[in-house]
């Protein structure tokens, strides 16, 4: 009779091993991914993503974007770029910008061949830009201090041709690119 209840115990008992075993191993899982998530989410895009959702509820229609997490070899350093068709004239696009930005605690600046902020833009496209280096700080932990780069451009040369869909400028349609741009990774 020991063998026979010794060997119930030990059936009873595989069960419960089984199970705590697989808890343990979904367990460890889900953190690998919650950990995996963090390390190659972009912030730049978390914090370009008010901006889009403010343009998209305004009526500007994404066409496409892209970026870098800076986690790579190559680039150290978060960035995002978005791209909109917005169905109305440049200036109404811009007060858009200019309205939304401030909503979100930035001050854009219009860009000018003296005051370029971060923008590389050449002198006779820079009317069409706007940005802000100074309102806002990186709230990263894991990257250095510093200050958001937001940059907006609104029917900016190569805007149109930015995404394969393209995008139409013309009177009564105008194209809206922003970038964000925040400080490098903590290596």
């Amino acid at each position: 009779m020991n063998t026979s209840n010794k060997s119930k115990k030990a059936a009873s008992r595989t069960p419960l091993i089984l199970i705590v075993a697989a808890v343990v191993v979904v367990g460890v899982a889900i953190a690998g991914i919650l950990f995996l998530n963090k390390k190659t989410s972009n912030y730049a895009e978390e914090v370009a993503r008010p901006l889009e959702q403010a343009l998209i509820s305004r009526g500007a229609t994404k066409q496409c974007s892209r970026g870098d997490a800076g986690l790579g070899s190559d680039n150290v350093q978060p960035w995002y770029q978005a791209y909109f068709g917005f169905p109305k004239s440049e200036d109404q696009a811009i007060a858009l910008v200019n309205n939304i930005a401030k909503e979100n605690g930035h001050s854009l600046i219009h860009a000018s061949p003296a005051n370029r902020g971060p923008l590389g833009v050449a002198d006779k496209f820079i009317d069409k830009w706007y940005f802000d280096n100074t309102s806002k700080a990186s709230l990263y932990g894991d990257l250095q201090e510093g200050k958001i780069d937001l940059s907006v451009a609104v029917n900016a040369d190569g805007l149109a041709s930015a995404c394969s869909t393209g995008i139409v400028i013309d009177s009564g349609h105008s194209a809206i690119g922003i970038e964000v741009r925040l400080p490098n990774v903590k290596r």
